[in-house]
């Protein structure tokens, strides 16, 4: 008797067992639809220029003072910092302070603003520069100047630069040198 139970049991044991492997067959081929060789398409990284919008820069420069017309400002070595801010890419307004001497151990103490207008060149990193401004000389004669100059500034990384400039400072009509620098911009 046993037999004749367990036969329906085992019918519909079987025919739902072979129904499970139909199913997946049926599923597995309705889904496959045509073959297409995808590739994931990489865009190149946009290089981002080095000489931002807004900015804020600190220096550090050597600086070489050259007499043009006068004995009274002898030729002299010193150095000096500076602080520039970047309202907008190519303007900038800047202060800086600068100290050289010479063999006769005359001082010259500048302290200045300047206005600079950049042109980025970002697939150099380069940026030349001109630059306006005025100041005051303190060496025990005080007077006021006026500088017009131009520069040129390399920038191997975002937060680091290197820079050297050359401008001529007009004091008086008799008294007028030339300043050169060179020397290292750290930017915020």
């Amino acid at each position: 008797m046993l037999k004749i139970y367990a036969y329906p049991i085992i019918m519909k044991l079987t025919k739902y067992l072979m129904l499970v492997p139909a199913l997946a067959l049926t599923v597995s081929f309705a889904n496959a639809g045509e073959y297409k060789v995808m590739q994931k398409q990489y865009k190149a990284p946009v290089e981002e220029c080095v000489f931002r919008d807004y900015e804020f820069q600190l220096d550090g420069f050597m600086a070489g003072l050259a007499a043009v017309r006068n004995r009274a400002i002898p030729p002299g070595i010193g150095g000096g910092v500076g602080a520039t801010y970047y309202f907008l890419r190519y303007f900038g307004l800047g202060v800086e302070a600068w100290w050289t001497g010479s063999k006769h151990r005359y001082t010259e103490q500048n302290f200045s603003g300047i206005f600079q207008i950049r042109y980025p060149i970002c697939s150099w990193n380069l940026a030349p520069y001109l630059l306006v401004g005025g100041g005051a000389n303190l060496d025990g004669r005080n007077y006021g100047n006026v500088q017009v100059g131009a520069g040129v500034e390399w920038r191997p990384w975002r937060h680091l630069g290197f820079f050297t400039d050359g401008r001529g400072v007009i004091v008086s009509r008799a008294n007028s040198f030339g300043l050169i620098r060179g020397g290292v911009r750290i930017i915020f």
